[in-house]
């Protein structure tokens, strides 16, 4: 399995996750975000926790501070976040949101495959 990591916060976030689990890993988080309240990492890493523990509501609330607030960085940029929040919607039947985010990831990216087959399975079920 390929290793995940939009940089060295989110690895620091992961290794604690790992060893400790969900609590102190969120807990170092919100510390990362205490420091910089706009660490991309330690968003993400909420959101891949709240959607690993079954909190799809609570995964979404990350990434649409993100796009609202449009902070990006180095590693994941406005395209990645519009697929996320399709990918969180689709989770939740929210078909027609979720074709909706989609397609601006595909219209920031048009040649990303992953975009367009998810954007073919949102539109089948939508």
């Amino acid at each position: 399995m390929q290793k995940v990591s939009f940089g060295p916060i989110w690895d620091h976030i992961q290794q604690v996750r790992q060893q400790k689990g969900f609590q102190p890993a969120i807990d170092l988080a919100n510390e990362y975000l205490m420091k910089d309240p706009e660490n991309v990492e330690a968003y993400l890493q909420l959101m891949d926790m709240y959607y690993l523990m079954g909190e799809l509501e609570k995964a979404e609330k990350p990434v649409d501070f993100l796009l609202k607030r449009k902070i990006l960085n180095e590693y994941v940029k406005e395209d990645v976040l519009y697929y996320i929040k399709a990918l969180l919607l689709a989770e939740r039947t929210q078909w027609l949101e979720a074709k909706d985010f989609i397609k601006k990831a595909i219209k920031s990216d048009p040649n990303n495959i992953e975009y367009k087959r998810v954007l073919a399975m949102v539109e089948f079920w939508s």
